[in-house]
């Protein structure tokens, strides 16, 4: 398996040689062929190596597989940046599945462990990213939100919390909103998600701001049929109590709560409600 794994992305690392172009935008210098093969090769290696990591729990040396393929990109590596895409991408997926098993689990050791899998898998993602922001350009709207949202619910210092909102303020300004179901999916998802940033990052007065206008976009857009979800309603909530505005927090928590939210976010819910903090 992880031969062909190397095969296989020894094969994506060739392909814009077989076309007869350097990967790093240099134009079809011969001259270069030589330094672009054994750089996308060296990255293909990269990806392979941090695929045998991850099987093994091994997030250190995932992260250093991070920066080495990071300075390739650096460097202008297009093929590098490819595999950092699809590196990121096959770790989202193991994200969602354990944060969707996190959310429905009730409180206990299975829960935990499923939130203990979703993280590892968001920080093997996150390892890859490039840390030009430039280059995050190229990157799927939802993946930047994804991982944004990530640093911003579950990040642990300032610097998780600026990274997040410069990854949802992106994926804002990169997805359209040339029609109403555009206007919801991008208010419903990064909109959420920047103002949940700013939050964290007690840019409070602004997070408020963000957060009424994602639910008037929802609200105009959604219609009767499709409110506010459970989680931006308690985001709504949240960032009002810490805007001294107790009376709109409580009527948002006990509002959410007839959204159909998940166990866990039940129980957050219902634990503002009883006095705790958020």
């Amino acid at each position: 398996m992880k031969r062909a794994l190397w095969v296989g992305m020894g094969v994506l690392a060739l392909t814009p040689l077989i076309g007869g172009c350097a990967t790093n935008d240099s134009g079809p210098s011969f001259g270069n062929l030589g330094r672009n093969f054994a750089d996308d090769w060296t990255g293909a290696r990269s990806f392979d190596r941090a695929s045998s990591d991850w099987y093994h729990g091994d997030l250190k040396s995932i992260q250093a597989a991070g920066r080495a393929l990071d300075k390739r990109i650096q460097g202008g590596s297009r093929a590098s940046l490819n595999i950092a895409q699809a590196w990121i991408t096959a770790r989202m997926v193991d994200a969602a599945i354990n944060e969707m098993n996190a959310q429905y689990l009730e409180a206990g050791p299975a829960r935990d462990e499923a939130r203990k899998e979703s993280g590892k898998a968001y920080r093997a993602a996150l390892a890859f990213l490039p840390t030009e922001p430039q280059k995050w350009h190229s990157f799927d709207p939802q993946t930047l939100n994804s991982l944004g949202y990530f640093l911003a619910d579950r990040g642990s210092k300032r610097t998780d919390f600026e990274i997040a909102e410069k990854l949802t303020k992106l994926s804002l300004d990169l997805l359209p909103e040339r029609n109403s179901v555009e206007r919801y999916v991008r208010a419903n998802g990064p909109g959420d998600s920047h103002a949940w940033a700013l939050f964290r990052l007690g840019r409070t007065a602004e997070a408020l701001q963000q957060q009424a206008d994602v639910i008037a976009t929802l609200g105009d857009d959604g219609g009767p049929k499709n409110p506010p979800s459970a989680d931006v309603i308690y985001h709504w909530g949240a960032i009002c109590r810490v805007a001294g505005r107790e009376n709109s927090a409580r009527d948002a928590f006990k509002y959410a709560l007839t959204q159909n939210p998940s166990v866990e976010l039940r129980e957050i819910l219902e634990a503002n409600l009883s006095g705790s903090l958020v």
